[in-house]
């Protein structure tokens, strides 16, 4: 696993006071005047991109030096020309950034070129404040980038071998940073590289070129652009194919699990279809979901995945009814949770816009009651309202017919008991929530607070709270008292005094032995999505990408670190 200390990195200097803009870092030219034309002749001419998505079926393009995303655009704007109405030919680019650009930047490199002003404008629409290590970003429905923010080398080592089917090298010069260049960083390029892949970059330099000769690369140099005399064209050994379509999938259940990994698949032009294979009621059908990060200190699986993951599902629901972005408080509730938080805070776990310190008397003034330890204000929290989102995401879905190659086990307790073995590391247990009227919960905080549980927003006449986890579903009144001596520990005079529950809910939900989601390949033939414990709303979106990926054979949003932590694999 990679170590990082600060997650969130510097963004790119920039001196946009001369004709073209210039790195204060690196001394060196983003691109020259006419930076479009110079793209498209280096790198769209030089990998022969167009030629790439007359071919029907999902392309992968990856690049070492995003820049202010210049060649992206170029990119897309080519891909919606080859590849305008087939639902198949989707884009993938991965790209890797050392110090990556903020969206105002992006706005101002795409305003000195109309031809791709528009995608510029909606590139910094969806674009981030970018975090260390790899962030998926979704730009309609057939354009995919995973952005990896940190050494190119070290970032590109995750992705999946025969992954790429066309390369651009545009970092910045050698002679000014050598990282881009490195034998380190060209092994992982070939080894990424598909048969037949392409690879283009604006370094005629002797070095590059015996560097990728004798990685398997023939190589070719061509007329350069403006002030260049030469730039390079290469092909690796072998002969190129389209990747082969998978044939038909079926999804078993319809909580958060099924219907992401459908629409994920569905997105990519699958023949995809989804069954309710439910074992009892699910907690995906809860009155309201919180979605919010879970944060930890040092380095490990749950520090990488887990906010990245949180990151893509708060842009995904955004994008659909339903989806209330009122923020969250995560109150300390006991002075270890508080030196967490002040060690999260240094970090910058999540970026200084989306993650804040609060001390207990600023905590206790946004809640309008007393908290005693502190707390996390997470302004990119929210809620879901899932028998809202869930629906519009499968409203066009096909019925199963029983006939499909693959299979999706997503159903919780289904799953768990379809897979010999499972039982030794998978658990049910029954998620509870509690309502209490509106108006006897006397905290003005108008966001989800979480403290284990977590209370929620108003719902109509109601705020939800939960949810307490028994090993059998239950609605009698010791869910209720677990749930209130909760609320009551962390915020003092919350309720009114005499307040009652007014309502309960209860469903299912799995967990793994380890307490983290499963999902990849279990069989040939049979793949999983479980166990997201009381996380789905928060994990499934970004693991519904990655299993549609791993499928397609294009590029995931995770590195293999982290997927090798998340297969079911791990238990045999």
């Amino acid at each position: 696993m990679i170590t990082r200390a600060k997650r969130t990195p510097p963004p790119a200097r920039i001196d946009w006071s001369g004709p073209t803009p210039r790195s204060v870092d690196d001394g060196d030219l983003y691109f020259q005047p006419d930076g479009l034309a110079e793209s498209r002749h280096v790198f769209i001419d030089g990998a022969a991109i167009a030629a790439l998505f007359d071919a029907d079926g999902p392309i992968a393009v990856g690049e070492v030096g995003f820049g202010l995303g210049l060649n992206f655009c170029a990119v897309v704007r080519a891909h919606e020309t080859r590849a305008p109405n087939r639902p198949t030919a989707t884009l993938h680019y991965v790209a890797a950034e050392r110090r990556p650009p903020t969206a105002d930047d992006i706005r101002r490199m795409g305003a000195r070129f109309p031809e791709i002003t528009p995608i510029a404008e909606s590139l910094a629409a969806v674009w981030p404040t970018p975090l260390s290590g790899w962030t998926r970003i979704r730009l309609g429905g057939r354009v995919a980038l995973t952005l990896l923010v940190g050494d190119a080398a070290d970032e590109l080592s995750g992705l999946p071998p025969n992954s790429i089917d066309a390369w651009l090298l545009d970092g910045f010069a050698p002679q000014s940073n050598g990282d881009a260049w490195s034998d380190a960083l060209l092994d992982v390029v070939a080894q990424a590289a598909r048969a037949g892949a392409t690879l283009a970059t604006f370094s005629a330099a002797g070095a590059v070129r015996r560097g990728l000769a004798d990685r398997g690369f023939t190589v070719e140099k061509r007329p350069g652009f403006g002030r260049k005399r030469h730039c390079v064209a290469a092909r690796k050994a072998g002969s190129w194919r389209s990747r082969r379509p998978i044939g038909s999938v079926d999804v078993s259940g319809r909580g958060v699990a099924g219907v992401c990994a459908y629409a994920a698949l569905a997105a990519r032009g699958v023949r995809v279809s989804i069954s309710a294979d439910d074992a009892g009621p699910a907690a995906s059908a809860l009155p309201l979901a919180m979605v919010s990060p879970r944060l930890d200190v040092g380095d490990g699986f749950a520090a990488d995945f887990y906010p990245v993951a949180f990151r893509y599902a708060a842009a995904f629901w955004g994008a659909y009814p339903g989806w209330r972005p009122h923020g969250a408080l995560r109150l300390a509730t006991t002075p270890e949770k508080t030196r967490k938080f002040v060690a999260l805070s240094e970090i910058e776990a999540l970026p200084r816009d989306a993650l804040a310190l609060l001390s207990p008397d600023a905590a206790s003034d946004r809640l309008g009651v007393k908290t005693p330890f502190g707390a996390l204000d997470l302004p990119a929290a929210g809620v879901v309202t899932p028998n809202v989102v869930l629906p519009a995401l499968i409203d066009a879905a096909a019925p199963t017919d029983g006939t499909a190659d693959i299979q999706v086990l997503a159903n919780g307790v289904g799953a768990r008991d379809a897979i010999m073995g499972a039982h030794a590391w998978m658990s049910a247990s029954a998620g509870q929530m509690s309502a209490v009227a509106g108006a006897d919960v006397q905290v003005r905080y108008a966001g989800g607070i979480v403290f284990g549980h977590w209370l929620g927003p108003e719902d109509g006449d109601r705020r939800w709270i939960g949810a307490s986890a028994a090993p059998a579903l239950s609605a009698d009144q010791a869910v209720h008292e677990r749930n209130f001596a909760a609320a009551d520990a962390a915020l003092q005079g919350w309720r009114r005094a005499g307040a009652q529950a007014i309502d309960v809910f209860t469903g299912i939900r799995v967990r793994t032995r380890d307490r983290n989601p499963v999902m990849g390949r279990v069989s040939d033939g049979r793949w999983m999505l479980a166990g997201l414990g009381a996380r789905g709303f928060s994990t499934a979106p970004l693991l519904g990408e990655a299993l549609a990926d791993l499928l397609c054979g294009t590029p995931p949003p995770l590195p293999a670190a982290i997927l090798d932590r998340l297969s079911p694999q791990r238990f045999v």
